[in-house]
């Protein structure tokens, strides 16, 4: 059942197993079985992918961040702006 549903959760398919074929089964004994499986969510689940950021050559890609700061100049008058860092 784990494998037909990585996300169903061991108490789910103890609801399931319960509700079919009338077994109890505690779900703490069907995660302790399903861990000797190998059958965790995470090892079934889709394996994150993470992209590269790669530039062919030095200084292909330039990177910038900016923060809106204080006003200047400081306290605000009428000419004040704000900074930008």
């Amino acid at each position: 059942m784990r494998r037909e549903l990585p996300a169903r959760s061991a108490a789910h398919i103890a609801d399931i197993l319960k509700a079919r074929h009338g077994i109890e089964v505690a779900p703490r004994t069907i995660r302790d079985q399903l861990r000797r499986q190998g059958l965790q969510r995470g090892a079934l689940g889709d394996p994150v992918v993470y992209g590269r950021y790669e530039a062919e050559y030095p200084n292909e890609r330039w990177i910038g961040d900016v923060l809106s700061g204080p006003y200047v100049p400081y306290p605000q008058v009428a000419d004040s702006r704000k900074a930008k860092l």
